[in-house]
Order: C-alpha cells, then sequence, then structure tokens
C-alpha cells in the first residue's frame, strides 16, 4: 500500500483522503450498522460511495476557487 501511495498524484491521494473524510462527515458508518440486517446493505454501500465521491469532489472544487 504505501508503494502505491508513492505512485499516487497530489490530486489523486487528495481526492482519497477527501473520499474517505465523506464518509466520516456524512455518518455511513453509522447509518451502516444501523441499517445491518434490514434491506439491501449493498444498495446501500453503493449510495454511500457515490456519496462520498461527491463529497470529495465539492471540497475539491471549493479548494481550487
Amino acid at each position: 500500500m504505501g508503494l502505491l501511495a508513492h505512485r499516487l498524484t497530489a490530486d489523486q491521494l487528495a481526492f482519497i483522503v477527501m473520499h474517505e473524510l465523506g464518509h466520516v462527515a456524512l455518518d455511513h458508518p453509522r447509518r451502516l450498522k444501523s441499517q445491518q440486517g434490514s434491506g439491501d446493505v449493498a444498495a446501500t454501500r453503493h449510495e454511500f460511495e457515490y456519496a462520498a465521491d461527491s463529497f470529495a469532489l465539492d471540497l475539491l472544487r471549493f479548494a481550487t476557487e
């Protein structure tokens, strides 16, 4: 994993960090835990990934303005 990080551009690394921060800011861990055993968790995970991507893109856009 460390070697992979050295191959990423600064923008790629920033996106990954902001994506993961998005999961925390959007309360995904707690929300996912509360849905365990009820409903389609795979669909929820998919939705959360898109939401974290959107969060990261918004932060990066704001940072470059």
